[in-house]
């Protein structure tokens, strides 16, 4: 059981995603059994509503950045409790988290690239962490993952294709790492997944329809066959 719900908050942490600055974010919380939502408050800092049992909403807890972009929530099983990354007034990405019981700030540890367009973040078992996945300024995708305790920056990996849509990762089991779905300045979906270690893409596999909205991947175990599934819009 404690499997399949983890595979569920895996599932559900990749509906957030979206061009259009998506700033409602849902992600299903293991230790309440429940979905949780993060939105843009009025005052234009988060907004937290969760259940214990009846819905409650934190929006005084997130005041050391406005949000001016995407945001997307994941759940991470190593600490028990929903976290979120979102765009920042500064352009740069920023991430809450909780420590202690308390919610904790990191608007710091993503200086490498600026933000300009989707978000899409995913927890990680390998690595026991989330990880997360964004549009740069330069049009590429980038990739910001923990190793050896401190966050790392992939901007280098991602620079077959712009990206130009929506963005949906997903922890593909068979392949034990993070995998990622955008749409392609062609309009079309593109692919990068881990093979051997390296990252490869997939840009053709997909060319058959253009993609017009959101994309949201997830992943399921059928057996004999382990797959991602898509659905784009």
């Amino acid at each position: 059981m404690k499997k399949a719900l983890l595979m569920l908050s895996l599932a559900l942490a990749t509906l957030g995603s979206s061009f259009a600055q998506k700033q409602v974010s849902t992600t299903f919380s293991v230790k309440r059994n429940h979905t949780e939502i993060f939105t843009k408050g009025a005052n234009g800092n988060l907004s937290y509503f969760y259940a214990e049992p009846n819905w409650k909403k934190d929006n005084s807890s997130f005041s050391a950045s406005k949000v001016s972009g995407d945001i997307s929530a994941v759940y991470e099983p190593q600490r028990e409790h929903s976290s979120v990354f979102f765009k920042g007034e500064d352009g740069y990405l920023h991430y809450y988290y909780v420590n202690n019981g308390a919610w904790a700030h990191d608007g710091e540890s993503f200086k490498a690239a600026k933000v300009d367009g989707a978000i899409s973040s995913v927890y990680e078992p390998q690595r026991k962490h989330c990880a997360v996945f964004f549009k740069g300024i330069d049009g590429n995708l980038h990739y910001y993952y923990v190793a050896n305790g401190q966050w790392q920056h992939d901007g280098t990996s991602f620079s077959a294709a712009k990206v130009d849509g929506a963005i949906s990762s997903v922890f593909e089991v068979q392949r034990n790492h993070s995998s990622v779905f955008f749409k392609g300045t062609d309009g079309k979906l593109h692919f990068y997944y881990v093979d051997n270690g390296a990252w490869k893409h997939d840009g053709t596999s997909f060319s058959a329809s253009a993609v017009s909205g959101d994309i949201s991947a997830v992943y399921v175990e059928i057996p004999f066959k382990q797959t991602p599934l898509l659905r784009v819009k």
